[in-house]
């Protein structure tokens, strides 16, 4: 059990109103700060659940009067309902072909579906299927030889497709979709659907096997960090923020959540722009060649950065008096781009 695992369930037991909220995150949030949850089973993470929900709605009774009435709520369900009429025919042609008839299978029934869709990825993989496989593999195969031997340059690979699904108490799951021909088909459906109206994939899953509506989100807002290494061998973290607005009638209080979640996300420390002075310390340091962190060379190194300051700007107070001086400023400014 992982605080996100408990954050997800909180978030499919939530009411609508609570859903992925400052009201829920608050409270889940003091409950983590005094509470571990790595060895909690199902029937304790019930409980616990009530009990971040009951708070998350004691937040929200407090301060939602505080809120200009112009609040919407989460899910848009006028664009959502429009969007479920266009789908429609998709969904029912997608059952048609799997199943032969334009009705759900699995009417309201998600255990059910669940228990179809673990059957059908747990069955042997048909032999057409393990052929290209292993001919994939074979490639493979010969790919890393020539790259261990500096003879090819590059990379390629082949994705393993998951079809996301509602699964026993309330928890998102997954299942590899490819080695089976009708999750193949139901994931690309599912997939094609999801990126075309903004539902999330497991709703759209949930949809099709037992006709239970899926909700749309009004903006979701998304932060990952991408971890690349250069030739060098030097790792380098860049934070990625996405947005996807579904709402086109976006309120100012939104607009405010959104930015107040961008700054969270990041850890926001820069209030201010860069100065133009900054910008050529920058840029001096960079003409000087290799930082040296610590140790032997590092009292040289700020010395000539010193002079060659002071060179060009001599005036009083752009001057610096102490090689500790200009390098504390550098570091300063590094730690502010987050470099």
């Amino acid at each position: 059990m992982t605080e996100q695992n408990l954050y997800d369930y909180l978030n499919l037991r939530a009411e609508v109103y609570l859903k992925d909220t400052e009201y829920l995150k608050t409270s889940f949030r003091q409950f983590c700060k005094f509470n571990s949850i790595q060895n909690m089973d199902r029937d304790n993470m019930r409980k616990v659940a009530e009990e971040i929900l009951d708070n998350a709605e004691k937040f929200y009774r407090l301060n939602e009067s505080k809120k200009e009435k112009e609040y919407k709520g989460m899910f848009d369900e006028i664009r959502g309902d429009i969007l479920i009429q266009k789908i429609y025919p998709s969904v029912t042609q997608t059952r048609k072909e799997l199943f032969g008839s334009e009705d759900a299978p699995f009417l309201l029934d998600m255990e059910s579906a669940a228990n179809w869709i673990k059957q059908k990825a747990a069955e042997p993989i048909p032999e057409d299927i393990k052929r290209k496989k292993e001919n994939f593999q074979k490639i493979c195969d010969m790919y890393f030889e020539g790259l261990k031997n500096n003879e090819i340059h590059g990379s390629f690979g082949l994705s393993t497709e998951l079809l996301d699904f509602p699964g026993q108490e309330g928890w998102v799951e997954r299942v590899a979709s490819s080695d089976n021909p009708l999750l193949n088909k139901l994931q690309q459906q599912v997939k094609s659907i999801s990126n075309a109206t903004g539902f999330p994939q497991y709703m759209i899953t949930c949809f099709i096997l037992t006709d239970m509506k899926p909700s749309l989100v009004r903006y979701r807002l998304k932060h990952s960090i991408n971890s690349s290494c250069l030739p060098s061998g030097e790792w380098i973290n860049r934070d990625i923020v996405n947005l996807e607005i579904n709402a086109s009638d976006l309120t100012f209080s939104e607009i405010k959540e959104i930015y107040d979640k961008y700054k969270t996300s990041l850890n926001t420390k820069r209030q201010k722009s860069i100065t133009p002075k900054q910008k050529e310390l920058l840029s001096l340091v960079t003409k000087l060649g290799d930082v040296p962190i610590n140790g032997k060379g590092t009292k040289e190194y700020w010395e000539r950065a010193k002079e060659s300051w002071n060179e060009l700007f001599p005036g009083e107070k752009e001057r610096y008096d102490s090689w500790e001086g200009i390098r504390k400023a550098y570091v300063g400014l590094r730690n502010k781009i987050d470099l």
